[in-house]
């Protein structure tokens, strides 16, 4: 086995020698280098390792621990980090049917279970959603898992877009995409797998709308 690339950094991110630049993207923190800009991405924000600060605020505003919106890891990157960044993660039950003639018709769908966040918040969930459907009339239920890039699960609430496309003969798996925008104007996109038992094969596109229960909090 040959090492190609060696890279070190300081506390703050700063590249402090590097044994081949250019040979891959990846920088700091597993984050993506640009080096045009000398700026790290990490999906939802950029971190510029010579200041030590985020170019923009932090998305969960005050509810992200730091009095300082743009700071990195409380201003201890000794100490402290961040490895979970913004995710959301569902695991319960969906259940779906469809009614369709010659093809076309309207499906609908209902699910619960529980939600959590890489901040430690958790809170049960109910979703339900319509809209037309292409196959075979049919119906399914399983144990559904999912998951988003939103910032906190408080932003799985509300109206989202969904498209979904399974089938089977009592063996069933259907696979589902989401997208919205939560309460800042930010997109969440999010995909899951629901495996059970059901008859028929159907694709959907349509609506749903998710509520949640008390949120209660696990770290």
């Amino acid at each position: 086995m040959r090492v190609v690339e060696q890279v070190t950094y300081d506390a703050w991110g700063n590249v402090t020698s590097d044994t081949n630049p250019g040979f891959q993207p990846f920088g700091f923190a597993g984050g993506l280098y640009d080096a045009d800009t000398g700026l790290v991405h990490f999906g939802a924000r950029d971190y510029d390792p010579v200041t030590g600060r985020w170019t923009t605020r932090d998305p969960l505003g005050f509810a992200g621990g730091d009095t300082n919106l743009y700071g990195y890891v409380l201003q201890d990157p000794v100490n402290f980090n961040d490895p979970l960044g913004l995710w959301t993660f569902q695991i319960g039950f969906s259940f779906s049917y469809s009614l369709t003639v010659d093809g076309i018709g309207v499906s609908a769908s209902l699910g619960f279970g529980a939600a959590i966040d890489g901040h430690g918040n958790i809170a049960t969930y109910t979703v339900s959603g319509r809209g037309g459907a292409l196959g075979t009339p049919g119906f399914s239920g399983g144990v559904q898992l999912a998951a988003s890039n939103a910032d906190i699960i408080c932003q799985l609430a509300g109206p989202f877009n969904n498209v979904s496309l399974g089938g089977g003969w009592w063996p069933d798996a259907t696979g589902d995409a989401f997208w919205g925008q939560n309460a800042n104007g930010h997109t969440v996109t999010g995909a899951g797998l629901t495996l059970g038992a059901g008859l028929g094969a159907t694709g959907s596109v349509g609506r749903t709308n998710t509520t949640l229960g008390p949120i209660g909090h696990l770290w």
